[in-house]
C-alpha cells in the first residue's frame, strides 16, 4: 500500500495562514488608534500639561496685591515710595494679599512683634465715611454718621497728598489706621495695625508718624 501524499494538506493550510495574518493587520491598526485617542483628548492639539504642584503654588507670586489697583508691588526701590520708614522697622520680602508692602516692628521688651500694613486703591475707595465704618465693623463698633467723623479723626497735609490718622478701640481688636489720598495720581494710601490695646498704645505714636511721612520728602 502506498503513503498517502501530505502536499494536498499544506497546500489548504497556507492560505488559512494567509488569511489570518491580513485578518489581524486591521486589529493591530485599531488598538494603536485606541491608544493615540487616550493619550490625546479629543480637540486637544498638545498633551495637557500635569498640575501644578504644592510647592511650585507656594513659591509663585501672589497676585492678589496687583488686584488691589492693578499696579504690582513695590520692588526693592526706596526711591519709588513715597514714605520714610524708621530704621527699625524691618520690610517683609513676601507679598501679602491686598497689600503693597509689610513691615514689622518690635513693641516691648519681650520682642513681640507687630505688622504695619500699606496698601492702595484708585479713587477715595468709596470715601471716607464707608471706609471708616467698614474698619468700625471689623473690630466690632457700630456705624457713625458723616457728622461725628470730623471728632475721631487728626487731619495733616504734605504736598499732593492729605491725610487722616484715627484709632479705633472695638469689643474684637484694637486699630490704628490712616487714610491719605494722593491727589495728583488721584489715589488713595491705607496705613493700618490691628492688634491689641497695649500694642496699640506702644506703637500708635510711631506709626502715626509714619503716616505723616507719605510726600514729605517731595
Amino acid at each position: 500500500m502506498k503513503p498517502s501524499n501530505p502536499c494536498p494538506r499544506a497546500l489548504l493550510v497556507l492560505p488559512l495562514l494567509a488569511l489570518l495574518a491580513l485578518l489581524a493587520l486591521p486589529l493591530a491598526a485599531c488598538e494603536e488608534a485606541a491608544i493615540e485617542e487616550q493619550s490625546v483628548p479629543e480637540g486637544a492639539e498638545t498633551i495637557a500639561e500635569p498640575p501644578h504642584t504644592q510647592s511650585q503654588i507656594q513659591t509663585e507670586p501672589d497676585a492678589a496685591a496687583e488686584a488691589a489697583d492693578g499696579e504690582p508691588a513695590f520692588a526693592d526701590d526706596a526711591e519709588a515710595w513715597p514714605w520714610a520708614a524708621p530704621a527699625g522697622w524691618r520690610r517683609v520680602d513676601q507679598e501679602r494679599p491686598m497689600r503693597l508692602a509689610t513691615y514689622v516692628i518690635e513693641s516691648g521688651d519681650a520682642g513681640d512683634t507687630v505688622e504695619v500694613a500699606i496698601s492702595r486703591f484708585p479713587g477715595d475707595v468709596g470715601g471716607m465715611l464707608a471706609n471708616v465704618n467698614r474698619w468700625r465693623g471689623q473690630v466690632g463698633l457700630a456705624p457713625v454718621g458723616q457728622g461725628e467723623l470730623d471728632g475721631m479723626m487728626e487731619r495733616f497735609e504734605n504736598p499732593g497728598f492729605v491725610g487722616h490718622t484715627m484709632r479705633l478701640d472695638g469689643p474684637q481688636g484694637h486699630m490704628l489706621v490712616a487714610s491719605i489720598h494722593e491727589s495728583g495720581e488721584d489715589r488713595t494710601w491705607f496705613v493700618r495695625v490691628t492688634t491689641d490695646a497695649q500694642t496699640a498704645d506702644a506703637v500708635q505714636d510711631e506709626v502715626f508718624a509714619f503716616a505723616r511721612t507719605f510726600g514729605a520728602g517731595g
